[in-house]
């Protein structure tokens, strides 16, 4: 989570704890209006055993699908009916399913891992080439959000537990600031905002927001008498943070 790193906290790194917000501004309310669009859920996050296991598949990974889980006349449901006939992770990716398909419905229960057999699964109707592409999808599969350590590492879940509690701790003080200020907040996946040309996360972005409203107000007490401080400045940036200021040493 370190899109704005200026220190990775590595492993061990101490992380402190976010400041609590303060009073509000005297600032007219502003709103930042969100782009209306198809709401599809937020962040997807999924654990290190879960990414660590969907990381080991291979296009001949033998599974079974159960019922389509989806719901009835969504385009979720039509992708599902497609791939849900599948005997491995290669055809399933083949037929329309995504990494994090296989990512969400594994945490669900949607398909079974079955048990591998000494002769290699055959991948049905697939050629070599729709086969090389299966694996480098499969390459592609995403480490958890924020880890700065290996997925690997016996110590990777311990790391993520920690920035995420950092994580959840700056976006409490972002949407208390954002709520004091009048900043209407996204919540909206990668690939929402990605379908408007938006190539941020939707914390990066609200983050931002609220900076800038925050910025404002400061100025507007400068214009009235006031002075730009340290205090200010940090309170700007601590909002922009990720994966610094507060976070560590």
């Amino acid at each position: 989570s370190s899109q704005f790193g200026i220190k990775p906290r590595g492993l061990g790194a101490t992380l402190r704890p976010w400041p609590q917000p303060d009073p509000p501004h005297d600032l007219p309310r502003a709103m930042v209006k969100t782009v209306s669009r198809a709401e599809r859920g937020t962040h997807l996050k999924f654990s290190v055993k879960i990414l660590k296991t969907v990381r080991s598949f291979t296009p001949y990974t033998p599974i079974k699908y159960g019922p389509n889980p989806k719901f009835l006349g969504s385009k979720s449901f039509d992708r599902y009916k497609g791939y849900m006939g599948a005997r491995t992770v290669g055809e399933a990716l083949h037929r329309g399913s995504k990494v994090l398909d296989l990512c969400w419905e594994l945490v669900r229960g949607h398909f079974k891992l079955l048990p591998v057999s000494k002769a290699r699964a055959k991948l049905r109707n697939m050629s070599a080439k729709d086969t090389k592409k299966v694996e480098e999808m499969l390459k592609k599969t995403p480490a958890p959000r924020g880890l700065a350590i290996p997925i690997d590492d016996k110590d990777a879940e311990k790391e993520l537990d920690k920035e995420e509690q950092w994580m959840a701790g700056k976006l409490r003080l972002i949407a208390a600031t954002a709520k004091k200020l009048g900043v209407e907040l996204e919540e909206e996946t990668r690939d929402d905002l990605q379908e408007d040309g938006i190539y941020e996360i939707a914390d990066t972005r609200n983050g931002r927001f609220v900076a800038d409203k925050l910025a404002q107000s400061i100025l507007k007490e400068v214009k009235a008498g006031g002075k730009v401080t340290d205090a200010h400045a940090t309170e700007v940036l601590t909002s922009l943070a990720e994966g610094v200021g507060g976070g560590g040493e």
